[in-house]
């Protein structure tokens, strides 16, 4: 039936529900095929709806995927390139290739830069290599900037407190060191420990080669309670991690024992007053630096020295792959120790027991028994420090100058008929150095096992000093009357 034939009043007598009318009936009809119809074009455009939206994202899985998979291949292939560059680099460096190494790094970081940006991750191990580069070829000044940049790189990408910054941390305080700002350089080392003990906690073992790195250049600085406090700290983590008969224990107590060796015998005359940089480190940390005095009061550390020592002996002992040598040579430190604070009989019945464990090796090496036995060896000379320029004199260039002191060493390793042979120029140093050699300690000479008087020796030291200049008229020209300097060399009253 033709559904625009149905006239109005047909409508109104199916909407009235005149039912049994056929006309109606057959209205009713056409109108459940019309919508019947409709209902099957629709389902049948859904069909082919759903399988072209499939397909379409199918396709864009599939072109995503791919680019993905270029993208880690790219990655991976950069990476590649950036480990094997940093390997031939880190070569060459060994090699002493500065210039070689420069030139590589810095066509690598220029491409980095342009592929990528100038904070790329690819780029804080060649700029750590590139600074390396610059600092042995003398220039410290970049050397710092790159380390810095290094630095910045990883705090971008990996955090501000990413231990991966430990390596550019310590080169920064290395090359402050060595151009004299050691304020700063010790600022690096306990910033470096700080980021450590961040990461790893006060009581962890992954905190203790910072802890020993942070200890040692306080020894350096000879900053030495606080380094104690330090070698103290690492004993207890490694006594609670390895136990207390672990080899490992050994550089703490070593340190230990150092610690306090310094205390007794300063590597300085105690006339000379220096400043050196120290700082505040408990065991859970490092506080504020400080500049502390180097000259304190002496304190007798025998026993806690000699302790250390022992505990040293006993780890070895313990130890079932050392042999007589090794455990020799722990004798000796503490016959050693025993001679430098003038405990004579004891130092030498030690030295004589490490002879007998050097004889029960038959593999020991028979230069390192000569090293130690058949010669004078010196344990303490406190050389004193070159002589500061006198006011209104700093312009002044240093000159060089040299004294040499003879001397024998006597049985129970005292320096004995001490006298100046030679000194250029003459009175500057004379005393200092001869008072130096006075109170030096040596392991003695050993004949046959025997402690022995040692034939004449010569120390031989050079310094630099700032001459005294003096300026006065000539008198003797007319109309000359510019006054012409003069050296005078003062003779430092002692």
């Amino acid at each position: 039936m033709n559904l625009q034939a149905i006239t109005p009043a047909e409508i109104e007598l199916t909407t009235a529900g005149d039912i049994m009318n056929p006309r109606t009936m057959a209205l009713v009809r056409a109108a459940r095929k019309s919508k019947a119809r409709a209902r099957d074009h629709q389902s049948v455009g859904w069909f082919w709806i759903i399988p072209g939206l499939l397909a379409v994202l199918y396709l864009c899985l599939t072109n995503f995927g791919s680019l993905y998979a270029a993208e880690i291949d790219t990655s991976a292939s950069a990476a590649r390139e950036h480990d094997s560059l940093i390997i031939r680099a880190n070569e060459m460096l060994k090699s002493k290739e500065f210039s070689e190494v420069e030139s590589a790094m810095r066509e690598y970081i220029q491409r980095v830069e342009d592929k990528d940006s100038r904070y790329s991750l690819l780029l804080a191990e060649p700029l750590l290599l590139l600074g390396s580069a610059r600092e042995q070829q003398g220039d410290a000044i970049e050397a710092l900037e790159l380390y810095g940049r290094s630095l910045h790189v990883r705090r971008v990408n990996q955090g501000l407190h990413t231990p991966d910054q430990i390596p550019a941390v310590y080169k920064e305080a290395y090359t402050l060191a060595t151009i004299g700002n050691y304020q700063a350089a010790n600022e690096k080392h306990e910033y470096a420990y700080n980021i450590l003990r961040r990461n790893h906690g006060a009581l962890s073992t992954e905190l203790l080669p910072g802890l020993f790195r942070l200890a040692e250049w306080y020894d350096l600085t000879h900053n030495i309670y606080t380094a104690r406090a330090l070698y103290e700290h690492a004993l207890m983590i490694m006594k609670e991690s390895y136990g207390d008969s672990d080899s490992r224990l050994i550089r703490a107590y070593t340190g230990l024992a150092d610690s306090y060796k310094l205390e007794r015998f300063p590597p300085y005359q105690h006339n000379q007053s220096r400043q050196v940089v120290g700082a505040s480190v408990s065991a859970g940390g490092a506080t504020s630096p400080s500049t502390a005095p180097q000259h304190r009061p002496q304190v007798h550390r025998y026993s806690q020295g000699e302790q250390a020592l022992q505990e040293i002996i006993r780890i070895v002992k313990a130890d079932s792959n050392s042999t007589s040598a090794d455990k020799a040579l722990r004798v000796l430190d503490l016959a050693d120790w025993n001679l430098l604070f003038d405990k004579i009989r004891r130092a030498i019945t030690l030295y004589e027991h490490a002879q007998e464990l050097f004889a029960e090796d038959a593999d020991a090496n028979q230069s390192v028994i000569a090293e130690n036995f058949s010669r004078t060896v010196e344990l303490y000379m406190p050389l004193p420090l070159d002589p500061p320029p006198r006011k209104g004199d700093s312009s002044q260039e240093a000159l060089d100058g040299v004294v040499e002191v003879s001397y024998v060493v006597d049985e129970r390793g005292h320096a004995q008929e001490v006298t100046n042979t030679f000194s250029e120029p003459e009175g500057i140093m004379d005393t200092r150095v001869r008072r130096a050699v006075r109170i030096s300690r040596f392991r003695p000479l050993f004949e046959n096992g025997v402690a022995v008087r040692s034939p004449t020796k010569t120390l031989r030291h050079e310094f630099r000093y700032f001459p005294r200049t003096k300026f006065r008229s000539n008198r003797s020209g007319a109309g000359d009357a510019a006054a012409k300097p003069d050296t005078d060399l003062q003779k430092v009253k002692n």
